[in-house]
């Protein structure tokens, strides 16, 4: 009987040993993330700290990339913190950093703990724990999302719904209680779990605000945490202080702390990576750059994503589908996909890739800042040259100057021939905007003078076909020169990171409807006809395609500009059969945006097709919501934009001509009747954009131009004539 229960504990002690490895096994295959934040860190700097241990190698392994900072409103760190914890842009109250441990007590509620406040602002009971952290302006940030909706604390509620741990780190505090870290870790609720309380700093009478952050504390977390939670954040601060007490300090002590400061974070995350198991994934980011990053116009921050078996040199997402940037919105999304916790509908940030791309970051870093930086120069410039050219052009039209005529030709042809010069030549840019632009203005007015020695049928079949081509082959080639233009997008702005934007779109098919009137001007045939169909059907494809325009707004515009177009080309009016040959055309080409929007991957699809995969899920407060939003904008555009008195000085012009000098311009149609099927087609798709995107009245207005340009030489030519 001994023998038998010696037998039976031994057998016990076997199953319990091989139960215990199974489980360790277990656990060590289960993926987890350790994300790093240093505050303020920038691309301005990257010379100081690129080469020390830590940094280092995650330049060398890692996988790096420039993340895109906007949220709801301005440009802060709230606001990014916000955004990256919603994986949508967010808006944030005052007191944003006024999270506290439980047991901390708050002078402004005479020595209540956070607790306790917390109780009384929400009527919530909550469990006692140490590690508890509160975020006290909850209620004020629900009021907020009232007005500006998004989801609170997406990111926290998403993986405790998982029944998954996350703990948080650090803070930011100078003599304020500065703790952001939990606007990325919290629930709905305002509830996270970690430290964010003095226990993470230690007193260092020489560092800004008298501390430092405790880094030998925040080891021991690591070591507490590696293998039971599976998002660990920690929020480094020591940067933040520094930053904002710079201004106090003398020059080359700030510049020696600097470094010492970068020392300490590389050795810290050196630490991390030497304990790192295959299953651990670490990024590394900063949600806000630093005062001189933001004086000149380094608005990209860095971010890195370390893992032993992940391949790629550079970040990429299907927010920006563009190689080396990324997005705010995009880290929670990565994060639920690394722990495989599905992400919710409402999240629009997109997961994080990694990808194979030959290009220098820093010198893409430098491009984009110098475009961003200049930008608002050469376009306010050169919409104030649109508008000069127009109103000069009205003025010597009622004059009646003849004389004048001839140079008038000259400027508004050299009008059409900028778009095309603005997308070819964005290599050229560089800090002196208006040497760039001048010289832009120079090779427009000298190609104008030379295409006025042609007929106004070839010059303008020219122009346009030009400026078709080129976009199309700048499309088809992933678009490395609309990135770069004026007239393109900007991924410091970020409202459009790829396919083709407004600017162009608006240029797009103006210049098409611009060539192809006036091909059939030249040779109306069967074969002319069949041409000018598959030219219209490829630019509307072009538009709504995900992988090429994606610009479902411009697709939308170019059905209806080019559908009327083609109504009065084929000789139709707009009796019974007209409107019905013109559904027919609508209906086929919206068919066509649901069809191909349904069959590509979510990451592949336009915001428009995200937009229709919420509808066919029954989330109808997005589209709604989407739909405030572009009426908004075009409101606000309209008022303030410049783009909006090239569009209204254009339809002036257009006006003028029609009024005065009486007959002129019944003869130039009964001239050129195919040319001005193509400027009602131009307008309707004007008018059509201005109601169907976001920055409508940008696109309007350089489309607008292919009409009023054309009508004005051609009316000032008949005067000649």
């Amino acid at each position: 009987m001994a023998k038998l229960n010696r037998w039976f504990v031994i057998l016990l002690l076997t199953i319990f040993l091989i139960g215990s490895s199974f489980s360790y096994t277990l656990g060590k295959n289960k993926d987890q993330i350790v994300l790093i934040i240093i505050n303020q860190l920038s691309f301005y700097d990257q010379t100081k700290y690129k080469n020390i241990d830590g940094f280092k190698q995650l330049e060398q392994d890692g996988i790096k990339g420039a993340m895109n900072l906007n949220s709801a409103s301005s440009r802060s760190d709230a606001n990014s913190y916000l955004t990256i914890g919603a994986g949508s842009r967010g808006i944030g109250v005052s007191d944003m950093g006024n999270s506290y441990q439980s047991y901390e007590s708050i002078a402004k509620y005479k020595g209540m703990n956070a607790l306790e406040v917390y109780e009384q602002q929400t009527g919530s009971e909550v469990a006692e724990r140490d590690d508890l952290i509160l975020f006290l302006p909850i209620e004020k940030l629900r009021d907020q999302v009232q007005k500006f909706p998004f989801h609170i604390g997406a990111l926290g509620e998403s993986l405790k719904q998982a029944g998954l741990t996350v703990k948080v780190y650090g803070n930011n505090d100078t003599f304020e209680r500065i703790r952001y870290a939990p606007l990325i870790t919290m629930d709905q609720t305002g509830l996270s779990y970690g430290d964010v309380s003095e226990n993470t700093l230690i007193k260092d009478r020489k560092r800004p605000y008298g501390v430092k952050t405790n880094y030998l504390y925040l080891l021991e977390k690591w070591r507490e945490n590696r293998e039971l939670t599976d998002l660990l954040i920690f929020d480094l601060g020591d940067l933040y202080r520094l930053e904002q007490f710079r201004d106090q300090m003398n020059n080359d002590y700030e510049e020696q702390l600097r470094n010492v400061i970068y020392q300490e974070i590389g050795q810290f995350i050196q630490t991390i990576i030497n304990q790192l198991n295959q299953n651990q994934t670490l990024i590394v980011l900063s949600p806000m750059v630093g005062q001189q990053a933001v004086k000149e116009d380094m608005l990209l921050s860095p971010v890195w994503v370390y893992h032993g078996q992940e391949q790629g040199n550079f970040l990429i997402s299907g927010t920006t589908k563009r190689p080396g940037i990324v997005a705010n919105i995009d880290i929670a999304p990565t994060i639920l996909e690394k722990l495989e916790v599905k992400q919710p509908s409402y999240m629009l940030g997109q997961k994080i890739k990694s990808i194979d791309e030959n290009l220098s970051l820093e010198e893409e870093i430098q491009q984009i800042s110098t475009t961003y930086r200049t930008r608002a120069t050469v376009l306010y410039t050169y919409v104030g040259w649109q508008i000069f050219i127009l109103i000069l052009s009205i003025w010597v039209w009622l004059r009646n100057y003849k004389r004048s005529f001839s140079w008038i030709q000259i400027g508004l042809l050299s009008m059409l021939f900028m778009p095309f010069l603005l997308l070819v030549t964005a290599d050229w840019i560089s800090n002196y905007a208006y040497l760039y632009l001048g010289t832009l203005i120079g090779i427009s007015l000298v190609l104008a003078w030379l295409a006025q020695q042609l007929k106004p049928i070839k010059i303008f079949f020219l122009v346009g076909i030009l400026i078709f081509l080129a976009i199309t082959l700048d499309t088809f080639m992933g678009g490395p020169l609309m990135k770069r233009s004026y007239l393109g997008y900007d991924p410091i702005i970020g409202a459009r990171y790829y396919g083709i934007g407004n600017e162009f779109m608006g240029v797009y098919i103006g210049a098409t409807l611009l060539f192809i009137s006036h091909f059939l001007q030249m040779k109306k045939n069967g074969v002319t006809f069949f041409i000018t169909l598959f030219v219209f059907a490829g630019i509307s494809f072009i538009l709504l395609y995900p992988t090429l325009g994606t610009n479902a707004g411009g697709a939308i515009s170019a059905i209806v500009g080019t559908g009327i177009a083609t109504i009065r080309f084929a000789g139709l009016t707009f009796n019974k059969k007209g409107i019905i040959w013109m559904l027919i055309i609508l209906v086929f080409g919206l068919g066509m945006l649901l069809f191909i929007n349904s069959i590509v991957p979510i990451e592949s699809k336009s915001h428009i097709g995200r937009a229709l995969s919420k509808l066919y899920q029954g989330d109808f407060t997005t589209i709604f919501q989407t739909i405030e939003r572009k009426l908004a904008m075009n409101f606000k555009l309209i008022q303030v934009s410049s783009w909006s008195k090239v569009m209204v000085t254009s339809i002036f012009a257009m006006a003028i001509i029609f009024l005065k000098p009486k007959g002129t311009l019944k003869r130039v149609m009964e001239h050129y009747p195919d040319v001005f099927h193509g400027f009602f087609g131009i307008v309707a798709a004007s008018i059509t954009a201005l109601f169907v995107n976001d920055s409508g009245v940008v696109a309007a207005s350089t489309m607008i131009i292919f009409a009023a340009v054309p009508m004005l030489f051609l009316a000032i030519n008949e005067e000649r004539s």
